[in-house]
């Protein structure tokens, strides 16, 4: 059983079922990865239902005890009707707490996480902080970028550090996830006006000869400039092509000049060129 469905709850479903568990995901939110686009949340929903993986999705965790054989875990669907499961073990996976520093320093805290200024100089003057310990995103490559901005800072004063604002998140799954950028949900939200382009592997050559049809590429575009606002991607290779388009959002490149950019063929990265041309109305493969 794991109760969470972000990332590591994800992940580990994934790697444990994979070894032949019988695993069931509990998520409060109605989809998997919630953070995600939302159309990319359904279609791994779909591939976990495949591969044998249950997910309650609207169900909220009200009780755990140890039972002799493992875990009893009570949830509570969407309409508050209430089932009792049972599991050899329970994955808790809802979130991180940071390990504060201890010597009775008082710092000042934003919901449970070391609060930084804009040079990450915590509220104790000469200690700075960077990674999981300031807060989300806790991604690995965030807290690096984070301490090179943070050492820099310390040592050059004419030096200064950067804010993470635009990253891209992973999810080593299968099929992987990897966005950057706004969702849909997101945009739409904001007020945004975009449109969207969508690519299937399917339709990719590189895709069907190595046997990894399932998934698409997702752009949320910005009009009328055609600037990427937001960038998802499900699919084999996920975590590797999204660095282009991480690197388009800080560019600021527009939906013409990345379709003038050719991407060799056959490769899975050349989905990428494929959504822009469905966004921009020229898609002569699908």
């Amino acid at each position: 059983m794991i109760i969470g469905a972000g990332a590591i709850g994800v992940e580990f479903a994934y790697f444990f079922n994979a070894f032949g568990t019988k695993v069931t995901i509990v998520e409060m939110l109605p989809n998997l990865l919630p953070v995600e686009d939302t159309e990319v949340s359904q279609a791994l929903e779909k591939s976990f239902a495949k591969q044998g993986i249950t997910a309650l999705l609207g169900h909220k965790t009200t009780k755990t005890e140890v039972s002799d054989s493992g875990v009893k875990i009570t949830v509570a669907d969407p309409k508050g009707a209430e089932k009792v499961l049972e599991a050899e073990m329970v994955l808790v996976a809802i979130g991180i707490a940071p390990i504060l520093p201890a010597g009775g320093l008082k710092f000042e805290l934003v919901k449970g996480f070391l609060q930084t200024n804009d040079r990450y100089e915590t509220s104790v003057k000469g200690i700075f902080a960077a990674g999981d310990i300031i807060g989300p995103p806790w991604l690995a490559h965030v807290a690096s970028y984070e301490a090179v901005q943070a050492v820099e800072g310390m040592f050059n004063p004419k030096f200064k550090p950067k804010k993470v604002t635009t990253f891209p998140g992973c999810t080593y799954c299968h099929p992987q996830v990897a966005s950057v950028g706004l969702t849909e949900r997101a945009a739409k939200e904001s007020g945004k006006k975009f449109k969207v382009g969508k690519f299937p592997y399917m339709a990719l050559g590189k895709a069907r000869a190595i046997g990894e049809t399932e998934g698409f590429v997702k752009l949320i575009v910005g009009e009328p400039h055609g600037e990427i606002l937001g960038a998802h991607i499900i699919g084999a290779d996920a975590t590797e092509m999204i660095a282009e388009l991480g690197l388009a959002i800080t560019l600021e490149a527009t939906l013409e000049e990345i379709e003038a950019t050719i991407h060799a063929h056959p490769t899975l990265s050349e989905a990428v060129k494929e959504a822009v041309e469905v966004a921009a109305g020229h898609a002569i493969h699908i």
